[in-house]
């Protein structure tokens, strides 16, 4: 064995040592990116309900709308003085992949503080933790997973869990912390999240699927699977998805905002909630939680 590398003993055998070390970079930058995207997730989710619970500014979709006009404004300014560079984008990832994914965003980011004005945040986690096993389960029910006893005791100990939770807020909160509005918005938040994740893993797993036959031909099936392996095939950058994926994600939370907020809006006192600066760091923040996603 030889041991000019000084690490063979640790990264196992001399030849792979250079991929284990790479290995190991990639999983220490994806943890720390984690890290970071959990502590600005807590932040963002306190703050949200500072404002919409003590303050009173009960507007969501319009905070989630001013988060992805920050968020727009500041991927325009990167690429437009040239300090970072989109990549190109085919009409086929507009309007299959991003539009799509910034209609879904922005809704469930606008029910995700619907929520919060009518649940605690303790119940607010606890819903938004059950999200990947939501995911995973209607991942099964689609075909895109396949069923193993360990998803089974997995579903079934995060049911309990949260059975748990809910019971132990209502019991201490005495029930202040339920409500059948905020379970509501929470639940078809999540749903939303699903339906995303979902409609992405049938892309990339159509784009994968190699069994196409004579018979797919005839029907266009063969063609829409090159379609979507071209829309999987080249990872996007995470400025370019921000991009061009936060003007759907504007236009969604504005509309709903202006249909159902803009009255009340109109005959908020705002002379008693300084939010103001409040809503703009929030924004901010939104920014970098967005970041860190697209950067992992």
């Amino acid at each position: 064995m030889r041991v000019e590398n000084g690490v063979d003993w640790l990264c196992g055998r001399d030849e792979n040592s250079v991929v284990k070390r790479e290995g190991v970079s990639y999983y220490t930058r994806t943890a720390a990116f984690t890290i970071f995207w959990w502590v600005v997730s807590v932040t963002v989710i306190i703050a949200n309900k500072y404002i919409l619970s003590t303050l009173g500014f009960r507007f969501p979709f319009f905070i989630t709308f001013i988060a992805n006009l920050v968020i727009l404004i500041g991927a325009f300014l990167l690429t437009r003085f040239k300090i970072a560079n989109a990549d190109p984008v085919s009409q086929d990832q507009l309007w299959l992949l991003l539009y799509p994914a910034g209609a879904l965003t922005s809704l469930q980011i606008g029910l995700d503080n619907l929520s919060l004005v009518y649940l605690s945040v303790s119940v607010h986690v606890v819903f938004q933790s059950l999200t990947p096993l939501v995911q995973l389960l209607v991942g099964i029910l689609c075909g895109l997973e396949h069923w193993q006893r360990q998803t089974a005791f997995a579903l079934l100990g995060a049911g309990v869990g949260m059975a748990l939770s809910i019971f132990g807020e209502s019991e201490t909160g005495g029930g202040a912390g339920l409500s059948f509005m905020g379970v509501a918005a929470v639940l078809v938040s999540m749903l939303t999240s699903t339906l995303r994740s979902v409609m992405q893993q049938a892309m990339v797993q159509g784009a994968q699927d190699s069994g196409v036959t004579a018979a797919s031909n005839k029907n266009g099936t063969h063609r829409l699977k090159r379609r979507l392996a071209a829309l999987t095939e080249t990872r996007l950058s995470p400025l370019t998805v921000l991009l061009y994926k936060s003007p759907m994600c504007v236009a969604v939370s504005g509309v709903i905002s202006l249909l159902f907020e803009s009255r009340a809006m109109y005959n908020f006192d705002y002379s008693e909630t300084p939010g103001g600066a409040l809503i703009l760091c929030l924004s901010m923040l939104s920014c970098g939680v967005n970041g860190s996603i697209g950067t992992r």
